[in-house]
C-alpha cells in the first residue's frame, strides 16, 4: 500500500529539490539507495532495514482489538476507506520520516558518500494541525501512462495544485490514538495506519488495470518515475518548442537524465502493482496465551495430515514464543554465568569455615584432652566442633535470608516507580528460604568434618601437655 499512498513530501537530493506528491515507499526507497553501502558492509540486508522504516501499516479488522489496546487521544476511529489513524508512543511523539510524510520535515540533506540523512529541524505541533494534513491514494490506471516502447511504462508524478480531478481518493487523518498504560505492545506500529477497506479498494481496482493484464505479455517490464510534474514538463516543452504537440515519449526522453528505473520480474509485478488479491501473510492474535498453545497445536495437526502437499502446508512463526526464546536464552547465560560464580563463593567459603573451625581446634587443645581424660569418647569430641559448625551455618543462612527479605522492599519500590506494572521482580519464598537456610548449615557441617576428625584423634596425653 506504501506504493498507492501518496503524500506531498519535500526531498533533497544533494542539490535537486523535489516537492512534490509521490508515494510514501518513493522515500524509503531513496533512503535505502543511501544506506545500501554502509549497511551492506556491516553484512545487513537493506531490506531488513526498510523493515524497520515506520511508514504506513494496516489496520487489523478486529475493531474491538484496536479499541482495548489504544486510547483515542483526538477525533474519532479510523472505520472507512478514506480515514488514517496517526499513532503515537508512549510519550505523544512519532519518527522524522513520519514527519516527513506529514509534510513538517523535509529531508534537507542526503549525502550517499557519508551516509547522513537529516531531516530537518524537529517540531512540536498540534493534534488539530496533524488532522488536517491530507494523503492521496491514486491507482494503477492513473499513477501509469504507456509509452511507445511496448514494454516501457512510465509514472505520472503530481503536485497538489496538478492533482487530476477524479482520479485519487484524497485520505484524512480522523483520529490521533496511544497504546494503553497497561499493554505493553500493540497491533499497530508508530506512525501512519490505514483501514482494510483501503486495501481491499486497492485489490478490487488494480488486479484489473491495464498494467496488470499486460504483464503477462512482459517478461521484464520496465516502470519509470519522474522527479517531476508531467504538467510543469508539458508547459516548459510547450514554451521552447511553440505549438508542436507535446507526447508522453517526448517527455519521457526529456526527463531521461533524471529518470529512475525500477525493474521488476513477472511474480513480482503482479504483488507489487496489486494483480494479486490472495493475502501473501495473516496475522492472527490470541487472546490469551492457551489459546494460542492451541491455535499452534491445530496447525501442527494439519501439516502432519498423511500425503499432505507442500504448497498446502501452513508456515507459521509465533512471535511472542520467539521473543520468549530469546529472553530465557539470555536469562538461562546469565543463570550459568551467576551459578558459576555462586559455586566458586561456595567454595572459597565452605575452605573459609573449615580454617576457623580447625583454628578453633588448635586453640581449645588443652580442653580436648581434659574432656578426653574424664571419659569423653572421640565421637563426642566430633558433636561438639560439628555442632558449632551447625550453628554457624544456622545463623549464617537465617541471616542471609533477613537481608534479603529486607533488601527486597526497597529494591521492588524503585523498580515499580522506574518501571510501570511490572511488580514485585525480588522475591523469595518461604520454602526457597528454607532450601537456602538447609543448605547453609549442610554446607558448614561438611566443611568441619575435617577439623572435627582432626580433634577427636588427639591424644589426649600430648593435648593435656599443649599450651
Amino acid at each position: 500500500m506504501n506504493n498507492y499512498i501518496y503524500s506531498n513530501i519535500s526531498v533533497n537530493m544533494g542539490g535537486n529539490t523535489d516537492a512534490t506528491v509521490m508515494p510514501v515507499d518513493l522515500l524509503v526507497s531513496r533512503l535505502e539507495a543511501v544506506f545500501s553501502a554502509s549497511v551492506g558492509q556491516a553484512g545487513i540486508s537493506t531490506s531488513f532495514v526498510r523493515s524497520y522504516i515506520p511508514t504506513m501499516s494496516e489496520i487489523p479488522d478486529n475493531v474491538n482489538l484496536v479499541k482495548s489496546q489504544y486510547d483515542l487521544l483526538k477525533g474519532d476511529w479510523a472505520t472507512e476507506e478514506n480515514q488514517l489513524l496517526l499513532v503515537v508512543d508512549e510519550y505523544n511523539r512519532i519518527s522524522d520520516i513520519t514527519l516527513a510524510l506529514l509534510g513538517y520535515n523535509s529531508v534537507e540533506k542526503i549525502d550517499p558518500e557519508k551516509t547522513i540523512v537529516e531531516f530537518g529541524e524537529l517540531k512540536e505541533f498540534s493534534f488539530e494541525s496533524v488532522m488536517s494534513k491530507k494523503f492521496y491514494y491514486i491507482n494503477n490506471d492513473n499513477r501509469y501512462f504507456k509509452l511507445a516502447s511496448p514494454k516501457t511504462y512510465a509514472e505520472y508524478c503530481y503536485d497538489e495544485s496538478n492533482m487530476p480531478e477524479g482520479k485519487y481518493t484524497p485520505l484524512i487523518i480522523t483520529g490521533i490514538v496511544r497504546l494503553k498504560d497497561n499493554v505493553s505492545q500493540g497491533v499497530l506500529q508508530t506512525g501512519i495506519a490505514y483501514t482494510s477497506k483501503l486495501t481491499e479498494k486497492a485489490i478490487a481496482e488494480n488486479k484489473n488495470s491495464v498494467i496488470v493484464q499486460e504483464i503477462d505479455n512482459i517478461y521484464d517490464a520496465n516502470i519509470y518515475s519522474f522527479l517531476s510534474t508531467k504538467k510543469a514538463l508539458t508547459d516548459a516543452l510547450q514554451s521552447v518548442l511553440g505549438e508542436v504537440t507535446i507526447t508522453d515519449d517526448l517527455i519521457f526522453n526529456t526527463m531521461q537524465a533524471n529518470i529512475a528505473q525500477v525493474a521488476f520480474n513477472t511474480k513480482q509485478n503482479y504483488v507489487a502493482l496489486a494483480g494479486k488479491d490472495k493475502a501473501s501473510k495473516l496475522s492472527i492474535y490470541s487472546n490469551n496465551y492457551e489459546s494460542k498453545e492451541e491455535l499452534k497445536t491445530y496447525l501442527n495437526a494439519w501439516n502432519s495430515k498423511p500425503n499432505m502437499p507442500e504448497e498446502d502446508e501452513v508456515h507459521f512463526s509465533d512471535s511472542t514464543e520467539m521473543l520468549f526464546m530469546a529472553l530465557n536464552t539470555m536469562v538461562d547465560s546469565i543463570k550459568i554465568v551467576l551459578v558459576c560464580f555462586t559455586s566458586i563463593s561456595l567454595i572459597v567459603s565452605s575452605i573459609m569455615i573449615g580454617i576457623i573451625t580447625y583454628v578453633s581446634v588448635v586453640e581449645r587443645t588443652k580442653e580436648i584432652g581434659i574432656l578426653r581424660a574424664i571419659g569423653a569418647r572421640k565421637k563426642d569430641i566430633s558433636r561438639i566442633f560439628n555442632a558449632e559448625t551447625f550453628l554457624i551455618g544456622l545463623f549464617a543462612g537465617l541471616i542471609g535470608v533477613g537481608v534479603s527479605y529486607l533488601l527486597s522492599i526497597p529494591i521492588n519500590l524503585i523498580v515499580a516507580k522506574l518501571v510501570e506494572n511490572v511488580g514485585n521482580i525480588a522475591t523469595l519464598r518461604l520454602v526457597d528460604a528454607g532450601i537456602l537456610v538447609a543448605c547453609s548449615f549442610i554446607l558448614t557441617i561438611f566443611a568441619g568434618i575435617i577439623p572435627s576428625r582432626i580433634a577427636a584423634k588427639k591424644d589426649p596425653v600430648v593435648a593435656l601437655r599443649t599450651e
